[in-house]
């Protein structure tokens, strides 16, 4: 456990790494889609990129320690330890969602490898979410896709879902607890109901 330290940091610069690349892309992507010639003059991309750039990373506010790939390595290296550090408290809380399914994938969020929630709570598929947000995001601020809200949502205040995270420890926790699934074996009595 104590060699996962070292190894966590250095993944937590590899993630910091990506947020700046992806800030980088939306920057270009931004004067791209807003540059405009102003005849003679001459225009400094550097600058005017590494302006957008610091825009970008503002808004997303990028902190690799709420990140859900780090959330997941901490899960899988059994770093994971729950708000308040008591591992055999299981909260029940209604396993309610604001949303049961991704509203860009369709699939339910239990079954979402990498959920991601905004700041109203509402669940997406971390990829399809931030490909949808690049996309409209082009248009101007970009709306909720679930089907019947009105808040806008940014790829900076995505994070990962806790909640889903709780929910599947539980539901491991759930099923250590009951044993495996007991099914018919070799020597078992079956009967069949077509029989006579």
């Amino acid at each position: 456990m104590e060699k996962l330290g070292p190894l966590r940091e250095l993944y937590k610069g590899i993630l910091t790494l990506q947020a700046d690349t992806e800030s980088h892309e939306l920057a270009l992507i931004g004067l791209k889609s807003g540059y405009a010639a102003h005849g003679a003059q001459t225009t400094n991309f550097e600058v005017d990129i590494k302006r957008l750039q610091v825009n970008q990373n503002q808004q997303r506010n990028f902190d690799p320690e709420t990140s859900l790939e780090l959330a997941n390595f901490d899960e899988k290296t059994g770093l994971a330890v729950p708000a308040n550090g008591d591992e055999d408290v299981v909260v029940d809380d209604g396993g309610a969602f604001m949303n049961e399914k991704c509203p860009l994938t369709a699939r339910l969020v239990m079954d979402l490898e990498d959920p991601v929630e905004d700041a109203k709570g509402f669940i997406y598929s971390k990829f399809a979410i931030e490909q949808h947000i690049r996309q409209e995001s082009r248009k101007g601020p970009v709306k909720c896709p679930v089907s019947g809200t009105s808040h806008y949502i940014s790829i900076g205040e995505l994070k990962a879902s806790e909640s889903i995270f709780r929910a599947k420890r539980r539901a491991r926790f759930t099923q250590t607890e009951r044993g495996p699934p007991k099914h018919a074996g070799r020597d078992s009595q079956v009967l069949d109901a077509d029989e006579d």
